[in-house]
């Protein structure tokens, strides 16, 4: 039986916790400090919220569809990952999992390997993303940043949603499994955040900007 998956990993593609719905993988970063190699995707996609997660080595993420857990998984969740609350709003909502294969990319398809990341965005800004439900790549425009907390419906929890704070709203196309997802300035490889959900039937989504992301994780870019 296969070790690695024949398929290159890339950003924008499908992938899942074993016992959890299928999300995107957003991107492949490198610790400043180890100089490992990571998937970078959604908590409530990677490491189901971080609710009931023991031992992160337990927790196999996989490519969703037919075949073995063996022949499927492309790595294991790490030690980093948002426990998401039900009780508060969530400032982050992220998962890192080591790959246990080097068959990967870190360019995102159609649009490329992202060079850099920036804080600074403004409503008139233009973006662009893709999603492994969406695909695309699918464009929108920043609407704001939200300083309340905003209620999104999630899947897998006995919640209605969950509350987020901290996040870009944005118009985009995105639908349900494409959390996790690149959002970048459009027509460029300029990355600036997550998606993390949304609303396909009002065309409203938020993603987490992702300079937080990368100081709290101590994360660089891999370019390729």
């Amino acid at each position: 039986m296969p070790d690695q998956p024949s398929i290159p990993i890339t950003p924008g593609m499908a992938i899942a916790n074993e016992h959890g719905p299928s999300g995107t993988l957003g991107l492949i970063v490198r610790s400043t400090e180890t100089d490992e190699v990571f998937a970078l995707s959604c908590s409530h996609v990677m490491a189901r919220f971080g609710i009931g997660v023991g031992d992160p080595n337990a927790e196999v993420i996989v490519r969703p569809g037919g075949g073995s857990t063996e022949e499927r998984r492309i790595g294991v969740l790490t030690n980093m990952f948002s426990r998401v609350r039900i009780d508060r709003p969530n400032p982050e909502d992220v998962a890192l999992a080591r790959l246990i294969t080097r068959e990967w990319s870190p360019s995102i398809p159609a649009i490329g390997c992202p060079t850099t990341w920036q804080a600074a965005i403004t409503p008139s800004d233009f973006v662009w993303s893709y999603g492994a439900i969406s695909r695309g790549p699918f464009f929108g425009q920043i609407r704001r940043g939200v300083n309340h907390a905003v209620p999104l419906p999630v899947g897998g929890l006995n919640v209605p949603s969950i509350e987020y704070i901290g996040v870009i709203e944005y118009q985009t196309t995105a639908q349900t499994g494409d959390s996790g997802a690149p959002v970048l300035l459009a027509n460029s490889t300029n990355l600036v955040g997550i998606h993390v959900g949304g609303d396909p039937l009002t065309q409203i989504g938020y993603f987490f900007p992702i300079t937080p992301i990368f100081e709290e994780y101590h994360l660089e870019l891999v370019i390729k």
